[in-house]
């Protein structure tokens, strides 16, 4: 009688079977293991840019309170009617990049040094932010209006003291630190940046180039942090952004994907 089973070819088969699914197994971990190695890298990358940006842009709000703060002491230290025309002229030649300074009581105002044009033509309702956009200084060199408003006990501006900063040496530092930094004002507008060329002008980019760069900037401005890898012109790209804290501005910071 012949055998109803080949045990041996059984055996062989089954073997066959478990080796084939082990190694379906062990590639299937493996690639499980590999997506899983790549998302732990990607999210250490995106998180160390957000932290990047977001220090650069704590730092950039730091240099900013600090100003406001000394402009604050200068107030309190000169009485109800500001600091005198000497008293500004100290501030300036004390504070590093000051190039102008000027008091405003009502539409009184007393200043030396570069002036800040559009001053007496603001409402003082509108001169509650401490900060403005960059303004070309005559030697065709960008300023910024930094100011501290007084204010009175209904909480209504009546005046304030600032000062007119040279935004050059900032620039420099932003541009040693690598990459592409733009701070943005709600308008979209470049109001600081590692290339003086990119102030005050709306970022082509945004919108065309990609989507990361306006999802980005829109992220920035609406006081969030975060990071976002893409591709440009066929390089792998990672653009963080974060809030500058006091203020309503956004920086964006582009760097090749590493």
């Amino acid at each position: 009688m012949g055998k109803l089973f080949n045990y041996k070819s059984l055996r062989n088969r089954m073997t066959l079977t478990v080796l084939i699914l082990l190694t379906v197994a062990i590639v299937v971990t493996t690639l499980s293991l590999s997506t899983s190695v790549k998302n732990t890298i990607a999210n250490i990358v995106r998180d160390s840019a957000t932290q990047g940006a977001q220090a650069i842009a704590n730092q950039l709000a730091s240099q900013l309170d600090t100003y406001r703060q000394q402009l604050a002491t200068a107030w309190t230290m000169s009485g109800a009617n500001g600091p005198s025309a000497n008293s500004l002229q100290r501030l300036v030649a004390n504070t590093p990049q000051a190039e102008g300074a000027w008091v405003r009581l009502g539409s009184n105002i007393r200043r030396v040094g570069t002036p800040w044009l559009e001053l007496e033509n603001l409402p003082l309702t509108d001169l509650t932010a401490g900060i403005s956009n960059p303004v070309l200084g005559p030697n065709d060199n960008w300023l910024l209006p930094v100011w501290h408003s007084i204010f009175d006990t209904d909480g209504e501006v009546i005046g304030l003291v600032g000062l007119m900063l040279d935004l050059h040496p900032l620039i420099d530092q932003l541009a040693a630190l690598g990459g592409e930094i733009m701070v943005l004002n709600q308008q979209g507008e470049a109001v600081l940046g590692s290339t003086a060329s990119m102030l005050m002008q709306g970022d082509a980019r945004i919108g065309t180039k990609h989507s990361a760069i306006t999802d980005a900037a829109r992220g920035a401005l609406a006081q969030q942090a975060g990071a976002i890898a893409f591709a440009l012109s066929g390089e792998q790209q990672i653009i963080a952004y974060a809030p500058v804290q006091n203020t309503s501005w956004g920086l964006i910071h582009q760097l090749p994907y590493k």
